[in-house]
């Protein structure tokens, strides 16, 4: 049983619904950024939970300062990561490249033929001397690559912090870039300064979705013109990144640029398809509808390759955000449970 799920009455005494303890959890990461980092905000969350628990587990407003404290430190973690000798981060700004070595972990098109790569880096090195690090660094390319999740790969790049310009109302392209992973950032000329130290069995299931993207992307650049393929790459596997700036221009005046993110419309659409046509051969079989109804089975069978889908999107936020409401749905379904859309909403933004 999910225990965010609440759709029963609370027992007396504790008046909360799950609503109130979203809106102390939400309170809490709001007000992370603005105070003090320190590692003391997990241990005074896990304290506060574990007075509740003890002392006053029957009144319910204790509840909410738990949470706030618990969204407090969750969100400190993500911003302020501890110090640590290992970080990549340590070895960016010199003014000598240095030798990186690491696993491909995405690659993506830019605007112009450009294109970018992302990698976990293992080791940095000079003069024949390398260090063991731990953290991702994204490489801009001025071509195209065709390097796949999985490759070890091994370079010569000066590494950079990501920071931003200063202007007023800009978004904070750094923290977007850390929400990924990725800490340092590189620029290389083009794909050939990458050297191919081996492929580790083709990279396991990130290797083929990576695969699977790339060769997605070549069909849709061989059967559509170079003005539309952009907007289909955009559309169908999530490639954002090759929007032309008059493109992205258009969008955003026409309203419908959000169109074009893939998001929980996408993967309703999906969904619906694939439980459409499902439903049509599972209704040709007898014995398959004296068995069990198509709607308490075939949700959980198109599960799977909803999850498949949101991979080879690029498993963006809202795509992850609409997967966990699919998931619930399926969940209630498979146990003849009924819960209101508030709750139901309320327990994904939870997860």
């Amino acid at each position: 049983m999910l225990p965010v799920v609440w759709h029963d009455t609370p027992p007396a005494g504790a008046p909360l619904r799950l609503g109130h303890l979203l809106a102390a959890l939400s309170a809490g990461v709001t007000l992370a950024p603005s105070l003090p980092a320190s590692p003391s905000w997990p241990l005074l969350a896990l304290s506060a939970a574990a007075g509740w628990f003890g002392l006053a587990r029957r009144r319910g407003w204790p509840l909410l300062v738990v949470f706030c404290l618990f969204g407090i430190a969750l969100c400190q973690q993500r911003l302020f990561a501890p110090p640590n000798a290992a970080r990549l981060e340590r070895f960016a700004g010199g003014a000598a490249p240095l030798v990186v070595e690491g696993r491909v972990l995405a690659t993506a098109p830019r605007v112009g033929g450009r294109s970018f790569v992302d990698v976990a880096v293992t080791q940095v090195g000079r003069s024949g001397i390398a260090t063991s690090v731990a953290g991702g660094m994204r490489v801009y390319l001025d071509t195209p690559v065709e390097l796949t999740a999985g490759t070890h790969v091994r370079f010569l790049a000066r590494l950079r912090l990501p920071r931003r310009f200063g202007i007023p109302g800009e978004s904070d392209y750094p923290r977007h870039l850390a929400t990924e992973g990725v800490t340092v950032t590189a620029n290389l000329p083009s794909a050939a300064a990458f050297a191919v130290l081996g492929d580790a069995g083709g990279g396991g299931w990130r290797g083929l979705l990576s695969r699977a993207r790339l060769a997605a992307g070549e069909f849709i650049d061989a059967k559509t013109s170079q003005e539309v393929a952009p907007l289909a790459r955009a559309l169908l596997i999530g490639g954002k990144t090759a929007l032309e700036p008059a493109q992205r221009d258009l969008l955003g005046r026409g309203g419908i640029a959000h169109l074009f993110a893939i998001s929980g419309l996408h993967l309703g659409l999906v969904a619906g398809l694939l439980y459409a046509g499902a439903a049509w051969f599972y209704r040709r079989s007898e014995s398959l509808l004296l068995w069990e109804a198509p709607r308490r089975i075939l949700p959980a069978v198109l599960l799977p390759l909803l999850f498949v889908y949101l991979l080879l999107t690029g498993a963006a936020l809202p795509t992850r955000r609409a997967f966990l409401a699919a998931s619930a749905g399926v969940w209630l379904v498979m146990s003849a449970r009924r819960t209101t859309p508030l709750s139901l909403w309320a327990s994904i933004a939870f997860l």
